[in-house]
Order: structure tokens, then C-alpha cells, then sequence
């Protein structure tokens, strides 16, 4: 990074965070899986295991991901990037990846997304992506470089989605190669 480039900051639970800018902001882009406090599933996360991240550029929230238990698929696994969300044209990483890691929610979060997950035993994490969208096939392109297995297609919550078994070592080998974009930095930078 030069100097004087802005940082992101780490919020490290969102569950007591006033989010209703980004509701609003999430909105008027019609980010319908981010739009409201229900959406997010807040109770669910809050009364289960789970935890939300985002990261803040001058104390304005503008992008989030959490991490829950996932049942469906193991008593040990968890997904990671529930409701991942960046709001557009906020990330302070100019470059392109072809690693996905022009996501900030992916470059950013998921070491505290992983890290929270170890300190709780587990190291089972999953991605699922509904079918029919580019996050799809973005995953599709990324499991070709070994950061994901495809471990099934199923309906899941209503729709049709794959769940991908997300590779935890490939992923902090590739990360540590990045630049320090937050304030605090990434776990295992």
C-alpha cells in the first residue's frame, strides 16, 4: 500500500452494529439477500453459532460476510460468506486476481472467517452459491485452482445451490502473497 492510502476497518460482530445504512444502501441496489435485519438472520446466527464480519472505509460499512454452523451438511462444518455482500466501486484493492481475490468479502473476511472457525475446533468450511448467478460461476473458475471442492448440488433453503468444500490451506498460502488492506491485519498475513 503507498502512504496515506485508506485502510479498512475490521468489524468483528456485526450483531450490535447500527446497520440500517446498509440496509438502505444494499436497497436501492437491489441487494434483496441484504436489504434487512430478517434477511440477514440475525436471530438465527445470534442464537446458533455464527458470527458476522464487515469492513468498514471511513466509518461507513461497505461490505459484510458471516459464518454459521451448517448442519445440513456435517455436525462440524460451518459456511462461510453468509450473505456476502460489497457495496460496488468501495474496494480499496485496485488490481485484479484472478484468484477471486478482487472480492474484498473474500479477501478480507475469510481469514477471520477461518480463524473463528479454528478457535472453535473446527476446520470443515463450506461456500454455496445458487446455481443460476456469476457467483457460481466465479466459484466454478476458482475451484479450478484448487481453493474449492464441489461437494454436492442440492436444494437447499428453497433453492437450487452447490456447496463447495472450501480448502483452507490453499487459501491462507495464497492470501499471505497479498498486501495488508485493513487497519488490523489479516490473521495470518
Amino acid at each position: 500500500m503507498t502512504s496515506g492510502t485508506k485502510l479498512f476497518n475490521v468489524v468483528d460482530n456485526l450483531y450490535n452494529y447500527n446497520l440500517n445504512d446498509f440496509y438502505k444502501e444494499c436497497d436501492d441496489l437491489g441487494f434483496t439477500n441484504n436489504n434487512s435485519y430478517e434477511r440477514y438472520n440475525f436471530d438465527k446466527v445470534n442464537s446458533g453459532f455464527g458470527n458476522y464480519w464487515g469492513l468498514e472505509l471511513n466509518n461507513r460499512l461497505v461490505a459484510c460476510a458471516g459464518c454459521l454452523e451448517f448442519p445440513e451438511v456435517s455436525s462440524n462444518a460451518f459456511r462461510i460468506q453468509y450473505r456476502g455482500c460489497e457495496i460496488p466501486g468501495t474496494d480499496i484493492k485496485k488490481t485484479l486476481s484472478k484468484s477471486h481475490f478482487n472480492s474484498s468479502t473474500f479477501r478480507e473476511l475469510i481469514p477471520y472467517q477461518i480463524q473463528w472457525c479454528n478457535n472453535i475446533g473446527s476446520d470443515e468450511l463450506y461456500l454455496t452459491t445458487n446455481i443460476d448467478n456469476k457467483n457460481h460461476r466465479a466459484m466454478q473458475l476458482i475451484a479450478k485452482q484448487g481453493f474449492l471442492t464441489l461437494h454436492s448440488e442440492e436444494i437447499l433453503f428453497g433453492k437450487k445451490q452447490a456447496i463447495w468444500r472450501f480448502h483452507n490451506e490453499k487459501y491462507i498460502n495464497e492470501r499471505k502473497k497479498l498486501g495488508v488492506y485493513t487497519i488490523q491485519p489479516p490473521p495470518f498475513s
